[in-house]
């Protein structure tokens, strides 16, 4: 199947349409410093329209609206954000995990957690700890050919009904991180939770050779 490239108004953007589980299609993003490809549930009757120039901008993301019927969930759709980074850039996006070097994976540490999250300079970090360990998770995001975490937590302030579970998460490739945060549940209906889902698209990213920018239009 051909990939095509998708792009939304000023920012790149790809998005589907609803789907079957096996109505997926391959799609590329162009942001400015990534070119990416990943896999999508597409309906057979979408038409993105191509883009043939690298997006001018670093921050773009990616939707699946309507959701499947299958996925069971009233969330209704699911978006993330996308960042192109330098890895080393000082206002990365810091994980929750950490990298084990004998089996090169990201993991949950609740010790390394608990470090950071006592001594931090914000009060609900501090009073909120346990409860962040707790309801944190980690996994490790092994993608084409980049590697990478992705975390899930919940912001623990507010009415209990209307709760949300977010996911954030960072790809490498070469100098590259590609960056990203979503939402992906509502805590009170753990039937409807999309983190497996979201994960399955992580895990199909490639980075791909950048797209040469378009000639200047001529006078």
């Amino acid at each position: 199947m051909r990939p095509v490239i998708l792009t939304w108004l000023f920012l790149a953007f790809a998005q589907s349409a609803i789907a079957a589980p096996e109505q997926l299609e391959r799609v590329e993003i162009s942001l400015k410093g990534c070119h990416i490809a990943m896999t999508l549930p597409l309906d057979k009757n979408s038409n993105p329209a191509p883009a043939s120039e690298t997006s001018k901008y670093t921050i773009g993301g990616f939707g699946v609206e309507p959701l499947p019927a299958s996925w069971k969930s009233n969330m209704g759709r699911m978006y993330f954000s996308l960042e192109c980074m330098d890895k080393n850039d000082p206002n990365l996006m810091q994980p929750s995990g950490v990298l084990n070097s004998t089996t090169n994976t990201w993991g949950k540490d609740p010790d390394y957690m608990r470090s950071y999250l006592t001594t931090s300079t914000e009060a609900y970090e501090r009073n909120k700890a346990e409860e962040i360990i707790e309801t944190t998770q980690v996994y490790d995001i092994k993608a084409v050919n980049g590697h990478g975490w992705a975390d899930t937590y919940v912001y623990l302030i507010g009415d209990e009904q209307y709760r949300q579970r977010s996911m954030s998460f960072c790809i490498f490739h070469d100098s590259k991180a590609l960056c990203g945060n979503g939402k992906v549940a509502y805590v009170n209906e753990p039937q409807g939770d999309l983190t497996q889902h979201a994960l399955e698209i992580l895990r199909t990213i490639e980075f791909l050779p950048d797209v040469p920018a378009a000639p200047p239009a001529k006078p």
